[in-house]
């Protein structure tokens, strides 16, 4: 059976899916993909404030905003809180 990081998810107007990166995947891809009223978008998060995305996945965020998703890079509660206030707001 899947572990509950992999299960797909379903809630209310909204999809999201955490890949589980066990290094037969694609590199880089963020902790979080989903899809909210019609936006799909990624977030990758971070322990702290501090910590920052690798190169790779800042290259895997810069493609995923091209095609017009939603991105994130969340390191605290606030800043969990914008991205559901833009997720609104789309």
């Amino acid at each position: 059976p899947a572990s509950k990081a992999s299960e797909v998810t379903h809630e209310n107007n909204g999809w999201y899916y955490m890949p589980v990166q066990n290094g037969m995947g694609v590199s880089g891809i963020p902790d979080f993909l989903g899809h909210y009223k019609g936006q799909f978008f990624a977030i990758e998060t971070k322990k702290d404030l501090i910590s920052k995305p690798t190169a790779r996945q800042v290259d895997q965020l810069h493609a995923l905003d091209r095609t017009g998703a939603v991105v994130f890079v969340v390191g605290s509660e606030a800043q969990m809180i914008a991205f559901c206030e833009e997720m609104e707001e789309v």
